[in-house]
């Protein structure tokens, strides 16, 4: 691969300093959590750890055997497809500005780093192997500018690479897997959720552990960072969302039963504005949160089975949500009314993304099928096959121009992102 040039810079204002630490220093940041042999760990006996099998949420990967399911999306649309996972194909995602540049990790215990010029036959595809896992690499991230990427392993580490692929560090400290990573929106400081209940922010430059975030009675397995870097968001098995203070590591507020979530979370968004919170449950709802004062605002009700995926439209007041009932629906925030209603045929609905600059939605489907919606109409604007197994994951690239997606099947594809 060539040299990338230099990454923008992005620093924090001066008026935001006291909320978070200053990217710039992040060396000479005071450590202010750990975790060691003393603190309390997760019950290990038999009677208290559900299996993953019974555990609620699980992994959190709705992975399917594609021994039981026969597959027939039709003719291949995708413009590319990388193969060089053996085994599911669980995350994607774009480099923030490179549009050349794009990562896939699955679940033979590898990532890789793609690099595509071009699209169709004529595409130039290199690709470096991201090893070091020894599990499931859950998912990968990009950070904010693009310096750096991580992947998150249910081997418990995080390791961070360079945009051409070199290894930068290791970051260790969960007992148990890793469920998701998201990057904060100012520096290179990563935010991890853990099976071990705690979720972990690190200094991804240096690998220091910078806080420790303990209070959860199950997986945290969803998560995020408010858009301006002052608090940290997370999501549980134990159906509980906390906002925490990245600074001290205090729990600023717990939301918790009626009318809240009576079932396992299973992700989490933030409005642009970092007002308002957006959560998924097995327990067939969303909810929406004031992230001011914690306080449950509305509930968003009429799937008949787990909320899987969520997500803020940025042009108009609508939310949408995917469930594994087979429906996608779009939601008016200002009434929190049922706008559309997206049918799927029956199969689970796994991933949502709204289009950067237009009010489309994109779903990946168990039914390996990738559809493109206008959330104005609810009608389907295109249906995209190719994958022979269900799909895992998908992103937009951030120019809304491509759509990348990664399946059980074992490949990575690129759909057009136009209908």
């Amino acid at each position: 691969m060539e040299p990338e040039k230099d990454a923008p810079e992005y620093q924090l204002e001066e008026d935001e300093q006291e909320g978070f630490v200053d990217p710039e220093n992040l060396e000479d940041a005071q450590i202010v959590g750990d975790y060691d042999e003393d603190d309390e760990a997760p019950p290990e006996d038999d009677e208290s750890v559900l299996d993953e099998e019974e555990a609620p949420g699980g992994s959190g990967l709705e992975t399917v055997d594609m021994e039981e399911a026969e597959f027939d999306t039709g003719p291949d649309d995708a413009l590319n497809v990388l193969e060089a996972h053996s085994d599911a194909a669980l995350s994607v995602a774009w480099h923030p500005t490179d549009h050349t540049l794009l990562a896939s990790g699955g679940c033979d215990d590898r990532g890789f780093l793609w690099k595509i010029t071009g699209t169709g036959p004529d595409a130039s595809v290199e690709k470096i192997e991201l090893a070091g896992h020894t599990d499931t690499v859950a998912q990968v991230a990009f950070s904010v500018d693009g310096g750096l990427l991580a992947t998150a392993g249910l081997d418990g580490k995080a390791l961070i690479w360079d945009s051409m692929g070199n290894k930068k560090s290791q970051l260790e400290g969960p007992a148990e897997g890793l469920e998701f990573v998201r990057w904060h929106p100012r520096g290179p400081v990563l935010l991890a959720g853990s099976e071990d209940y705690s979720a972990w922010m690190w200094n991804a430059n240096t690998g220091a552990c910078m806080q420790v975030f303990t209070g959860h009675s199950g997986s945290v397995n969803c998560g995020t960072f408010t858009p301006d870097g002052k608090a940290v968001i997370t999501g549980s098995v134990d159906g509980t969302l906390r906002l925490w203070d990245p600074r001290s590591g205090a729990c600023t507020f717990t939301v918790q039963g009626h009318p809240y979530h009576e079932g396992a979370l299973t992700c989490v968004e933030v409005n642009a504005e970092g007002s308002v919170v957006i959560s998924g449950s097995e327990d067939k709802s969303a909810r929406l949160v004031n992230v001011a004062s914690g306080k449950a605002k509305g509930s968003l009700l009429g799937h008949e089975d787990s909320v899987e995926c969520v997500g803020f439209c940025k042009q108009l007041p609508l939310a949408a949500t995917g469930s594994m009932d087979g429906n996608a629906m779009i939601w008016d925030l200002q009434t929190l009314s049922v706008r559309g209603t997206l049918e799927h045929e029956g199969a689970g609905v796994i991933r949502l993304a709204w289009h950067p600059t237009t009010p489309l939605v994109y779903t990946a489907c168990l039914d390996g099928r990738l559809r493109i919606w206008d959330s104005r109409s609810g009608k389907c604007e295109r249906v995209l096959g190719g994958h022979r197994a269900g799909i895992q994951d998908l992103a937009l690239r951030s120019d809304g121009a491509l759509v990348v997606t990664a399946a059980d099947d074992n490949t990575v594809r690129l759909f057009p992102s136009n209908v």
